[in-house]
This record gives structure tokens, sequence and C-alpha cells, in this order.
């Protein structure tokens, strides 16, 4: 089945207006009141800001938002994004618009190709319009909803019974952006939503907003803060009405904040700034403290809650553990070929094995040259503390700090982008973490895991 916006091609075709072409001719004598400047000597390293639009109807109007529209530069080959490049105030912006399709799978595909075109990008928005929750909070045609944090809400799995269960990771806009937001959660999906009930269901279940069709996608390949006009309240009453002018605020919000952003390079993005007088030292400042910014961001609140509020063992229980032949052929290097380093201890639920890690976790750190790390999942905690990224990221980072000579796995650019200060996704902390364990050589890590069936 076409995933083709079919709203999109009535709403151009009603009004007369031929699909868009994939490059936008902007002629010196076009009569839309926008001003051109036709300096040559911007390249692709100069734009900075991103400004992505789902329909060509958002796209026709944030154009009116620039200051001045620039010439065409040349895309890389296989890239079919629409650009617009511009700028607004001291800022020189691109805006670039789906091909004609839409959902999170090809606005991944669309932030690929933008990243390919402008390396230099520091700040992206994804401006737009997209469906209402009135029972979440009084909304009304028009408003502007800014997405704090935006879930998948058709990623899962069905379990036992037939309940839905996410298991998209929850995403956050870049730290620059956060200051500019005080809204609320966007749920995004590969469908358009019309059934209020539904609706309801997933706005309740997310604390979303909003409904709309592309950020999930674009942040899985690019950090964007996303920014929608409400143009109906994602229900079988869904219309046309209100779309041009709700795309129109979504726009004046984003221009505010554009023009409100820092000029400073530095300050406005993770990107290192390259040129041909840049020193060394530059250079190596930067990657420390990308590194420092990369390292902080694995930590999380309530990282170690779990453990803490599990009782200390009473002095004379679980020390028959430390006789165990299980367990003393765990500790023996000899055995490692028979048990591969793993030791699982099973038992019923409320049987004390979360006592039994602890008191083993804390028998181990006692020992001179055993450098240990531990997660507990917390079931009734929250996403972080009872997730496979959660246990991820509290392991690396607790490797990486009692390792310090292994935080230069941070700075593999072919796992991590250059670019990139934020938390990386699960596959990279995966990569990360085998990475770092695999370089400690004969060096000994221990960890201790508690619920990981939970």
């Amino acid at each position: 089945m076409s995933s083709k916006r079919s709203y999109e091609d009535e709403q151009w075709e009603d009004a007369g207006h031929p699909k868009r072409p994939r490059a936008v001719d902007f002629a010196p004598d076009d009569d839309s009141g926008i001003r051109y400047d036709a300096r040559s000597s911007l390249t692709h390293n100069d734009y900075t800001i991103a400004w992505i639009c789902a329909l060509y109807l958002e796209l026709a109007t944030s154009r009116a938002m620039l200051d001045e529209e620039h010439q065409l530069l040349a895309i890389q080959p296989g890239d079919d994004n629409v650009y617009v490049p511009g700028r607004i105030g001291q800022h020189n912006v691109v805006m670039v618009c789906l091909p004609g399709q839409y959902g999170t799978n090809n606005a991944a595909v669309v932030a690929t190709n933008l990243k390919r075109t402008f390396p230099r990008i520091r700040a992206t928005l994804m401006v737009g319009i997209g469906g209402g929750c009135p029972s979440q909070a009084d909304l009304y045609l028009g408003d502007v909803v800014v997405g704090t944090r935006v879930m998948q809400y058709d990623m899962g799995k069905v379990t036992v019974g037939g309940c839905f269960q996410e298991t998209a990771v929850p995403k956050t806009p870049a730290p620059l952006l956060n200051a500019a937001i005080h809204y609320g959660v966007i749920a995004s999906g590969n469908r358009v939503m019309k059934d209020g009930k539904t609706r309801d269901n997933i706005a309740k279940r997310l604390s979303a907003l909003c409904f709309e069709m592309e950020a999930a996608g674009m942040m899985d390949n690019l950090q964007c803060l996303p920014i929608r006009g409400i143009c109906d309240y994602a229900d079988s009453h869904k219309s046309k009405e209100w779309q041009s002018y709700a795309a129109a605020t979504a726009a004046a919000y984003a221009r505010e904040l554009v023009e409100a952003l820092p000029h400073s390079p530095r300050q406005l993005g993770p990107a290192t700034i390259y040129s041909s007088t840049a020193g060394e030292s530059d250079t190596t400042s930067y990657a420390s403290e990308r590194r420092e910014r990369l390292l902080a961001s694995l930590t999380f609140s309530q990282i170690d809650t779990r453990k803490t509020n599990i009782g200390t063992a009473h002095a004379t229980t679980c020390r028959w553990l430390l006789q165990h032949a299980d367990y003393r052929d765990w500790l023996d290097p000899e055995m490692q070929s028979q048990n591969h380093g793993f030791l699982w201890i099973r038992g019923k639920a409320g049987a004390g094995k979360s006592t039994m890690m602890k008191f083993l976790f804390l028998e181990t750190k006692k020992k001179a040259n055993t450098p240990t790390a531990s997660f507990f999942f917390n079931a009734r905690g929250d996403y972080l503390e009872k997730s496979i990224t959660g246990m991820y990221r509290s392991i690396l980072l607790q490797l990486l700090k009692l390792f310090p000579d292994r935080q230069s796995v941070l700075d593999d650019t072919d796992i991590i982008p250059w670019s990139q200060q934020d938390c990386p996704n699960l596959n990279v902390l995966k990569e990360l973490l085998r990475g770092a364990v695999m370089a400690l050589g004969q060096r000994s890590f221990t960890c201790f895991i508690d619920a990981l069936d939970e």
C-alpha cells in the first residue's frame, strides 16, 4: 500500500497547483514578495539550522518566514529532498520538505540525506501541523504544541491477553532547544489518527498533547524539536479547514525561536567548526569537551534507586552462598571455559534473590583489584529504571569511570558521529560496551544484574 499523503495531493490539486517539483527554481522576478540573496559564496557548511516540513503546504508557509532566500546548492547523489536555503536573522537556514511521502520511515530517510548534504547542521526544527488531544489540555485549533518529548506510539509488542506494550524509547530534543520548551509529549506514528477513542487511549497512556507522523523517525537519525500547529482533533471530524492557519502559527513560533538562538557557532551546537587557521589545541579541547558531555549523557535520575532500597542482608544470612559449588566455580578462572563467566541465580518470586545479589555485589567490591558494576531493574520505576537501555547506560557509565583509559571509545566516529554529544541509542550503546570490554585485555570487570527477567 502506498504511503503517499492523499490529502496533500487533494489540497494542492483542488487549488489548481501542480505537484511541487524536487528542485525549486527561485527566479529573481518571482512575484512572491520574498527578497533573494544571490550570494554565491555560501557553501553547504554555512547552514547551521535545519527547518523540516512534511507537506508542501507547510513548506510554502514556512518560506514566508525567511528574511531572504539563497541560491540553490548542489545536492549529494541520491538525495531526493526538496531544499529551500535562506536566512532568518543572523542564521543561515535550510528548509527541507519530505518528497511527497509521509511517516516515520520516510522522515528517517530525509534526515539521513539532510546530514549528508548539509553536514554542519547544529539545530533542527520539525515544523508543521498536527492533531490535538483535547482531553489532555485546553487545546484550540491553531494553538501550537512544542514537543519536550516524542514517543512513537505504534512501536511495540502485543502481550498475552492482547495488550499492546510500547517498546519505543522516548526521544528528547537537543539541550540547546530545551530552554524554549514548556509544553509536552508529542505522539508520533506511521498512520493518520482519525479515531477519537483510540486517540484518547494513546494520549492517556503517553500523556500526549498532539499526534503527528514524522518526528519519531526523524529523531532516530537527527535530533529535532517538533513544533506543531493544531489543525484538527485527530478524530472522525478531521478536515483541512485549519491546516493553512495551523501551519502558519507553527512557522511563526519557529521563526521566533530561530531568532532567539545564539549566533556563536560554539554556543549553537555540538559540531566542530573547522577552519584553516584553527589550532590543534582547539580540536583537542573540543574532543575532550565532547567526551565529557557524552559521558554525562549516560546518567539518569534514580539510576541506583532499586539497589539502594533493597535492605542489606543480616550478618549471618547469605554467607552460605560463598561456599556454594556453583559460586566457587564461577570464581575459578579455570572453569570459565565451561560457565563463560556467567552465574545465574534462580528462585521463586520473593525468595530473596535481590537481597542475595546485593550481598554478592558488596562482598565482591571489598576485594582488591576487582572493578565491579551493577544494575538492579526496577519494575515499578521510570522507563530507564526498568529497560534494557537503562541497563546499558548504567553499566557503560560505571565501566568508563572505573577504566578512564577506555573513555576513548567515545571518540570513535565510526560508532558515534563527531557532531553528536547527547546519549546514543540502544544499538550504539551495545557497540560501545562491547568495544570497551574487548579493549580491557586481561583486566577483570564483574557485573551484577538483578531482575533481568522483569
